[in-house]
This record gives structure tokens, sequence and C-alpha cells, in this order.
């Protein structure tokens, strides 16, 4: 594993036999109540563990946070421990918890797997760019280009089909950038955008 996720902190004393028994872990503890954490501080040092680089503590407004929070680590094999009677007062946000740290690991193997289908594709793709890359400005001659323009972002979501005739009367008043998923469609119904993006 490459972080621990404790469920529940109490008083904090799994989390230090936790931070004991897995010497070289980064450990994340997820808890629901800043009430509980307060306690924790007023009967147990924890300047040790902090010092040590090892341990962050989040409490988050909702569970699916700790997704945004998992992302901005880059963690990819997590370990999951709850302490039971935080579990039990907090049954549903604990449940998320589990749910989102799940969803994550799930995100990063497709992550995973898709790069390791596409990398020389995308590699072979950058080489054949490459002048492109060389001989062009680049983006930075666009900025401050379109000041006081309003721009619509257009993406390739279900709604897209509904919004075609809106589309239609605003492509010649407002600046058009579109993913690169939904030009075809945009083509296809004669709505040019100004610029198309993608990665």
């Amino acid at each position: 594993r490459s972080l621990l996720i404790l469920g529940g902190m109490e008083l904090g004393y799994q989390l230090q036999a936790l931070m004991k028994k897995y010497p070289q872990l980064p450990v994340l503890v997820v808890e629901k109540q800043t009430s509980i954490l307060k306690a924790a501080f007023s009967v147990t040092d924890f300047e040790p563990l902090f010092t040590s680089g090892r341990l962050e503590i989040l409490v988050p407004e909702t569970p699916q946070m700790l997704f945004e929070f998992l992302k901005s680590r880059t963690a990819r094999k997590i370990g999951m421990i709850f302490h039971r009677p935080s579990f039990d007062l907090e049954p549903e946000f604990y449940r998320e918890v589990k749910e989102t740290a799940e969803r994550y690991v799930s995100t990063q193997e497709i992550n995973l797997a898709t790069l390791a289908r596409f990398e020389k594709l995308w590699f072979k793709n950058m080489l054949l760019n490459l002048p492109a890359y060389l001989l062009t400005q680049g983006v930075a001659t666009l900025f401050d280009a379109f000041q006081n323009r309003p721009v619509f972002l257009i993406g390739a979501g279900p709604s897209l089909q509904k919004q075609i005739p809106l589309l239609k009367t605003l492509q010649n008043h407002y600046t058009l950038l579109a993913v690169n998923t939904s030009l075809p469609y945009l083509l296809e119904n004669d709505i040019v955008p100004h610029f198309v993006i993608t990665v």
C-alpha cells in the first residue's frame, strides 16, 4: 500500500497503534466530527505524528471531497481501516467514504490500463505533431485576444442535441469553444466553433 486511510479517529489510540505498526506508510484520517478531533487533541500529543510528515487529517463536508483529495496525492494502492464505534455512529458517512475510496482506486486502475494501451500511439502522435509545436506561435498569442466577448463552452453531453437551435443563434455573437468529441455533431448541424479543445 502507498496510503492507509483511517475512517474515524476517536481519541487517537488506534491511529497511534497503526502508525507504529506500519512505520513507512502515510496515514490519512477521515473524521466527520470536529468535536471529536478537539477532544483527541486535548488528551493526546499528536505532534510527533505530524512532524513525521506521515499524518494528514481530513474533515470533509461530504465524503466525495475525499476523491479530490486523493487525486491531489496520486496514491495508487490504498488500504482502509475503520474505527468501529465511529462507523456505528455515522454509518452512512463512512460507507460513502469507503465507496469513494474504492471508486478512486478503480479510476486509477482504468487510467493505468488506458496508459498501457495507448502510450505508444500517444508518443507517435506527439512526434508527428512536433513540427507544428515548433513552428506555430502557440496559445500565448490568444491571451487577451477576445476581451469583452462572451464565451460559450460546448461539451458533448446528452443535452447537446437540444441546444443546437440556441447554438445557431449564438455562433456569430459568442466565441465558441468545443470539446473535440462534440465537433462532428456540430459540423453536421452547420455550427463551426472558433476553437476545438483536445487532450
